[in-house]
């Protein structure tokens, strides 16, 4: 079962509408946009599969990936996870050190 984030999603009829997310936008590669919200909703302890492949679908639906996207999403959802888990590395690390994240100019 797919974890659901309140924050940044909207809902119509108990289903995903659309996703908002100004903190995480940019331009740049589509497939890190759809990795990062299977990161998101499907990571809980367990990858989430059958979650993902309904995000994909959806996501299908509106955009088709292409034959270069399909073939790299899989490492692009293992590289979000990746970013993720050392941001919250370095998050604990300067935080443990007594610094703020403003402070050492995170934001």
């Amino acid at each position: 079962m797919m974890h659901q984030r309140s924050e940044n999603t909207i809902f119509l009829d108990d289903k995903i509408n659309g996703l908002v997310d100004f903190d995480n936008s940019y331009r740049g590669i589509l497939i890190l946009d759809l990795a990062i919200t299977m990161m998101w909703f499907c990571s809980r302890g367990k990858f989430d599969v059958d979650g993902a492949v309904i995000i994909y679908r959806a996501y299908d639906q509106i955009r088709r990936l292409t034959k270069k996207e399909k073939e790299y999403l899989f490492e692009a959802v293992h590289y979000v996870h990746i970013c993720v888990a050392l941001l919250c590395f370095y998050v604990f690390a300067v935080n443990y050190k007594g610094f703020t994240i403003k402070e050492r100019g995170y934001y």
